[in-house]
């Protein structure tokens, strides 16, 4: 199966070790029972599986295998879920955390009812969620309904917890927003997009608890990895710790002296050329005082950019080959039917003295059908 935007591949980096009592983390000596992880990749549509396709296999190379290897050699035992693979209460019982990456195909209600009785009876669940086209069963199954697209974006306010780490640059990412949250749930972040939309929380369930985050565990780029820290977190909190936690205030980022450049063109809905077909060029105004820009290019079901490059003119154009890269795009894959319409691209400023500006509106363009 081909990537689902050009070949971008996603590589997690987690690092855990198990301390006493069965709780997980960092540096400390293991107990005699490994922790239970479970990958449930049974709905996956390539970011967890690629480029595996109709047979799937731990040992064999895909996408996730850094991720889970990295838990197996420090001491949790971990199991993933090939593609098509049926959900039961049986086959998720055992687990201590179970991690539902972002599910491309749809859950059956008798799946999703599965996760509820699981989760009620203590298990910890983690729903990495949004940036598909599909209904999610599963995280709607616990009253939760992410975006269908992604946005790049940064944090707009957060809640210091160990669920929600601090971020510091590494908050500007794609997410995906939670448009439907229970009231039971408490949100830890917020993206600041067009409209304040939370991101990340947690919500007790029963004896368990889920916490639900519309950004794919990837590495960090500064200090810690987010999946590091979340995993760490949830593997160590119990509900009871949760309950007795004490609220923290939240915190606001600062806001940038400087707007964001008023984009140019592409016009909103153009549609570009498949890659390799054609030159992508994008413009926007000059921002006086800036010695440079940064853009992103970001596709509508996508966990990390295809395109983030730093220029220092008010304009670029992205033609075979990306800037820094030596991947010949015309080599690297097309994009697919069901990812065409509702690509986005942002800018930012930096400054003579050193410090960013806000990033400008989204803008969104389409992408041609390829000749088959």
């Amino acid at each position: 199966m081909k990537s689902t935007y050009f070949k971008i591949f996603v590589v997690f980096s987690l690092s855990l070790v198990v301390m006493g009592s069965g709780h997980l983390a960092f540096g400390q000596s293991r107990p005699l029972e490994p922790y239970r992880i479970l990958i449930d990749a049974s709905k996956d549509g390539g970011l967890w599986w690629f480029p595996q396709a109709g047979h799937f296999d731990a040992e064999q190379p895909h996408q996730g295998k850094i991720f889970a290897d990295s838990l197996r050699q420090d001491g949790a035992e971990v199991v993933e879920l090939g593609r098509g693979e049926t959900i039961t209460t049986d086959r998720l019982r055992g687990f201590d955390l179970v991690i539902r990456v972002p599910a491309f195909f749809t859950y059956s209600p008798s799946e999703a009812n599965a996760y509820r009785y699981i989760v009620a009876g203590g298990t910890r669940l983690l729903i990495i969620g949004g940036a598909t086209p599909n209904p999610d069963r599963v995280a709607e199954a616990f009253g939760l309904k992410f975006e269908k697209r992604a946005h790049f974006s940064s944090l707009k306010r957060w809640v210091p917890h160990p669920f929600f780490p601090a971020f510091g640059e590494d908050s500007e990412s794609a997410w995906s927003g939670v448009v439907g949250v229970p009231n039971e749930a408490v949100v830890l972040g917020w993206i600041n997009n067009s409209k304040e939309t939370p991101v990340q929380g947690y919500l007790p369930y029963g004896q368990g608890y889920v916490v639900f985050t519309g950004r794919a565990i990837t590495l960090g780029r500064n200090g810690p990895s987010f999946s590091k820290a979340l995993i760490n977190s949830i593997a160590i909190f119990s509900l009871r710790d949760l309950m007795l936690m004490p609220t923290a205030e939240v915190v606001t980022a600062q806001v940038p002296l400087v707007g964001g450049p008023i984009l140019i063109e592409p016009q909103s809905n153009s549609t570009l050329p498949q890659p390799g077909d054609g030159e992508w060029r994008f413009d926007w105004e000059d921002v006086p005082g800036s010695e440079r820009y940064e853009i992103v290019i970001l596709g509508p079901h996508a966990s990390t950019p295809l395109a983030r490059v730093i220029t220092s003119k008010s304009e670029i154009t992205l033609g075979k080959r990306l800037p820094g890269s030596d991947v010949d795009r015309s080599k690297a894959g097309y994009i697919a039917d069901h990812n065409l319409r509702g690509w986005s691209w942002r800018v930012r400023a930096k400054l003579i003295d050193g410090t960013w500006g806000a990033w400008s509106r989204e803008k969104r363009f389409n992408i041609q059908i390829r000749n088959k």
